[in-house]
């Protein structure tokens, strides 16, 4: 499963954490491991708040909780499921 928000109204990581915890149907609090432990937060939003401002697009991809999450400086969030549909 694809989940595609813009999370221009929130910061990355509480939109990742927010958007995940959506596909599995939990807290965002019970997601293993904590997103914390995988990415430092303030330097995922330096990097794409640099690449806002730079006049080119940043994209930051990594694994996290079963799924392959895509967060960009254009605002965009992807995170697909690793899980066989």
């Amino acid at each position: 499963m694809v989940y595609n928000e813009c999370c221009s109204e929130v910061p990355s990581i509480t939109a990742i954490l927010e958007a995940v915890a959506a596909q599995d149907g939990v807290d965002p609090m019970e997601l293993e491991p904590p997103l914390f432990d995988v990415v430092d937060p303030d330097a995922l939003e330096a990097i794409l708040s640099t690449g806002a401002t730079a006049q080119s697009e940043v994209t930051v991809t990594f694994e996290w909780a079963g799924y392959d999450i895509v967060v960009g400086s254009d605002e965009t969030l992807v995170a697909s499921s690793k899980e066989p549909v």
